[in-house]
């Protein structure tokens, strides 16, 4: 058994609502000015890690809801809508979409552009 503070138990209770470590952290008390920063290091603390992953575990069991029957839905789909002549192109294209995300077959590159400056503080010129 997971031993957690009142509080850490709230916001484990609060985040399993919507997987929200700022939202859990507001409503479970802390203060809005840290929610950000206090869910942030919650979700970092083994202890509550670690609780939050038990409890998602007995929801999956509860739900028999598994990472393994939701591909098995997506496939079946991308399967019934290819073998079918009126097949709805969407269902299929998202199926398959849904698919390559999942076997890592699309990259998303961010690009960011402008400028920057780097302080280097106690750094030995010659090294760099």
């Amino acid at each position: 058994m997971v031993k957690l503070t009142n509080k850490q138990a709230m916001f484990v209770k609060e985040y399993l609502i919507d997987l929200n470590a700022t939202q859990a952290a507001i409503r479970a008390g802390y203060s809005v000015d840290t929610a950000q920063q206090m869910g942030s290091e919650n979700l970092l603390k083994p202890v509550i890690s670690k609780a939050i992953q038990l409890e998602l575990d007995k929801r999956a069991e509860k739900t028999e809801l598994t990472a393994e029957w939701v591909l098995d839905k997506i496939i079946s789909d991308v399967k019934r809508n290819s073998g079918d002549e009126n097949y709805n192109s969407m269902h299929l294209l998202k199926g398959a979409e849904l698919l390559g995300k999942h076997l890592k077959l699309f990259t998303d590159i961010t690009k960011h552009e402008g400028e920057f400056t780097v302080n280097l503080h106690n750094a030995d010129v010659d090294t760099l």
